[in-house]
C-alpha cells in the first residue's frame, strides 16, 4: 500500500515539475537594447540580424534604430526608435489621429493602431526624446514586449 502512494507521489511531483517547466518557458523572455530603450522579446523569436538600422541619421535630423524578429511561424516583431532632440515636450495627444486609440502598456502612455493592409497592430509611445514604436500580429504581446 505504501508503495501505491508512493507512486501517485511520484506521479503528482513529476506532472508539477512538467507544468512548471511550460509555464516558465512560456512566459521566459529575452532581453534587448534599442536605441538605449529596453524591450523584452518572448522565447521563440529569433532576431533577423539582415535586417535593422543601427543608429542611422536622417535628413531631418532622427536617428533611427530598427530591429525585427521572427518565430518558427513567421510571425514578427518589429521595434523601431527614433531619437529626436526636440521630442523631450512632445506627448501622444500631439501626434494622435482618427485610427488610434490612446492606451497605457505597462506605465507608456502611447497609440495603438491596427494596420487594415498588413494586419499588424502597432504601439507608439514616447520615453525622454525617443519615439519608441512595436509593431506585432498579436497585440497580447505588447505587455511582454514592452519594459
Amino acid at each position: 500500500m505504501k508503495s501505491k502512494n508512493i507512486k501517485k507521489i511520484l506521479i503528482g511531483l513529476a506532472i508539477l515539475c512538467i507544468l512548471s517547466v511550460t509555464i516558465t518557458s512560456t512566459y521566459a523572455t529575452q532581453n534587448t537594447n534599442v536605441g538605449g530603450i529596453n524591450f523584452n522579446i518572448p522565447n521563440g523569436f529569433t532576431e533577423d540580424t539582415t535586417y535593422g538600422d543601427n543608429g542611422v541619421i536622417e535628413p531631418d535630423g532622427v536617428i533611427s534604430y530598427t530591429r525585427g524578429y521572427y518565430d518558427s511561424s513567421m510571425h514578427i516583431i518589429h521595434i523601431s526608435v527614433c531619437i529626436y532632440d526636440g521630442w523631450e515636450t512632445v506627448t501622444v495627444d500631439d501626434i494622435i489621429n482618427d485610427t488610434q486609440t490612446k492606451e497605457t502598456i505597462n506605465g507608456h502612455e502611447g497609440l495603438v493602431e491596427r494596420d487594415p493592409d498588413n494586419g499588424l497592430y502597432h504601439f507608439s509611445y514616447f520615453d525622454g526624446n525617443a519615439l519608441c514604436t512595436v509593431s506585432v500580429e498579436d497585440e497580447n504581446l505588447f505587455e511582454q514586449i514592452i519594459v
